[in-house]
């Protein structure tokens, strides 16, 4: 059965593996992988995640990983190891682990690169460390076609929000809103919802095709101190990342799922998480 992470495991039995790293690396000519008689990974360079296609269709989402300390390539679609059929050995990466939460400390923040073009959805398990006024994503601009997710204390927390315009153009539909120290889910679009009740309603109509700043989480103009547990974008009915955090090594991080990719601290300080989770994403 997959968990809320969508996950696939294998049924009755451990994964043929110890951990997912986040590359193999090959030094000198030697190492190299070979599926469906292939050879990939063989000249000197570093290899991450990477998928192999047939007539458009995905047949290997191929991942590095580690069984004690040598790497191998794992395919996540057929559940096969595929081992060095070379010589020397692969130089392995830092583990990536699941974790269950990654906190920002206030200073630390993600750039995911993407500028929206069509209309912003963002929808994340969150929790605010505080309430001041502070951005828990979006845009670092407040220039045209922004989009922004404001928490503004004023007595209270109270949800304001900044899109395509350097005013407050939401609605607040009622009473509900994010608390300090307590995990919520939040879907902002055209209507924001907190924990699947509506908070607030945009108005007016606005071109995210002169967008260019890309989307941040944790840092807007400014940055909030709170716990991301997911995050995923969409633009228009496009689902452009799907981060949850991890470990690498020792360093918080954000993989996009979608593509494996880790999104390291674009910010200072540094990323604290929670614990080790037992399962892949």
């Amino acid at each position: 059965m997959q968990n809320a992470r969508n996950i696939t495991m294998m049924v009755g039995r451990r994964l043929p593996y110890d951990a997912e790293v986040e590359y193999l690396r090959v030094d000198a000519v030697g190492p190299y992988i070979v599926i469906d008689g292939v050879t990939y990974c063989n000249a000197v360079g570093t290899y991450y995640a990477f998928t192999i296609s047939s007539g458009g269709v995905v047949t290997h989402d191929l991942i590095p990983v580690r069984l004690g300390n040598t790497g191998y390539i794992y395919d996540r679609i057929t559940n096969k190891r595929f081992g060095n059929a070379g010589t020397g050995d692969f130089v392995l990466g830092p583990d990536v682990v699941p974790v269950e939460w990654l906190d920002n400390g206030g200073t630390a923040y993600i750039n995911t690169e993407y500028i929206f073009k069509t209309k912003p959805r963002v929808v994340t398990n969150c929790m605010i460390n505080n309430g001041m006024d502070r951005d828990l994503f979006g845009t670092s601009s407040v220039s045209a076609s922004c989009f922004i997710f404001d928490l503004w204390l004023g007595g209270a927390i109270w949800l304001y929000y900044r899109y395509a315009s350097t005013t407050a153009i939401y609605v607040l539909a009622g009473a509900k809103k994010p608390q300090v120290g307590i995990k919520c889910h939040i879907d902002a679009s055209d209507k924001v919802y907190i924990d699947d009740t509506l908070a607030a309603t945009r108005t007016g109509t606005y071109d995210f095709s002169q967008n260019s700043t890309p989307c941040r989480i944790f840092a807007a103009r400014n940055v909030q101190s709170a716990r991301i547990y997911d995050f995923s974008m969409w633009d228009g009915d496009a689902l452009v990342r799907k981060y949850y955090p991890v470990r690498v090594g020792t360093e918080g991080a954000m993989m996009d799922v979608l593509t494996r990719r880790i999104y390291r601290n674009a910010g200072t300080g540094a990323f604290t998480y929670g614990d080790d989770l037992p399962h892949p994403i």
